[in-house]
């Protein structure tokens, strides 16, 4: 909530190996313990602050599928969650996901495929799918939602253990203050008129 009041920046929570953060604080977070903050510090035209949230061990890649379901084609969101608690006991009393992904998802990229996305890195879905994928462990099946609907969920493997951190930044950019505008403002109309 702080990062989103006070920063120039919207707060996007990223789990990162090291390596691939930004190079000013990289190797300064990956030496750090949890709720270690670094700043400010000047990076381009931004002051920023930022400060280690989060420490996991996390997979480098998952393979997963899902089952998409968009609440107004059920008419509210309460339908569509029921129907995807539903499809979940089905599959867990033993019916095909993959042709319960054909019936019902509306995915069109993957519901013709039985819900396979195939291997994806972190950070390549939305937040809530991202993380229960990453989060979760092989053989899951969960139902999140997003902005496109309720996704139930089946974790299918998941490759490599890497440590991974979360950095959360407040920037402001740098810019002249009003007074230093007018001031400025008035020396170049006072040079124009002199010109």
């Amino acid at each position: 909530v702080l990062v989103n009041r006070e920063s120039d920046m919207r707060f996007n929570p990223r789990w990162l190996p090291k390596g691939e953060h930004p190079a000013s604080v990289d190797s300064i977070m990956f030496a750090a313990q949890k709720g270690f903050v670094y700043g400010p510090f000047i990076e381009g035209q931004t002051y920023r602050m930022a400060k280690l949230i989060g420490i996991k061990m996390s997979p480098d890649s998952v393979n997963a599928r899902h089952i998409l379901l968009k609440p107004e084609t059920y008419g509210s969101v309460e339908k569509a969650k029921s129907t995807a608690d539903s499809l979940k006991q089905l599959i867990k009393g033993g019916a095909s996901f993959a042709d319960l992904a054909r019936q019902f998802s509306e995915d069109p990229g993957s519901g013709a495929n039985g819900g396979d996305l195939g291997w994806f890195m972190e950070g390549q879905m939305v937040p809530t799918f991202n993380d229960a994928c990453f989060d979760g462990k092989k053989g899951d099946l969960t139902i999140v939602q997003s902005q496109f609907g309720y996704h139930l969920i089946e974790v299918l493997d998941q490759k490599g253990k890497t440590e991974k951190r979360a950095i959360c930044y407040v920037d402001r950019r740098i810019e002249p203050s009003t007074k230093t505008f007018q001031m400025k403002y008035g020396e170049a109309d006072e040079f124009r008129r002199s010109v």
